[in-house]
């Protein structure tokens, strides 16, 4: 029987190492692990980067954490590639802006 994939499984397998999501691209969490391990991750980032943002992410057949920052940091900072087991994916997005309103849908002629 083929084990199933995701941090759980992962954890199992190797109880020391955690796949990185880039290395394996099938492996992912559960939201329940990723939930557990949002917060951890916020605390870990903040210490590193200018974080605007961290959510769910779909990864593979599950689940990681996707930090957006605001700038690439510094050559020297080291971002890990997991948190807990979660798999986490950083996205530098730059400043966060507000969206101007959406003008309202036209009816089209004749529908």
């Amino acid at each position: 029987m083929k084990p199933k994939a995701g941090c759980s499984a992962a954890r199992d397998a190797l109880p020391n190492v955690m796949p990185a999501g880039k290395d394996h691209p099938e492996s992912g969490c559960s939201l329940e692990e990723v939930r557990a391990a949002k917060a951890e991750t916020i605390e870990a980032f903040e210490r590193l980067a200018l974080v605007v943002g961290v959510g769910v992410t779909r990864i593979g057949t599950g689940y990681g954490l996707k930090v957006n920052l605001q700038r690439k940091p510094g050559a020297k900072t080291s971002l890990p590639a997991n948190i807990k087991g979660v798999p986490v994916r950083v996205e530098v997005v730059g400043t966060p802006r507000k969206r101007a309103a959406a003008a309202p849908a036209r009816a089209r002629a004749g529908h």
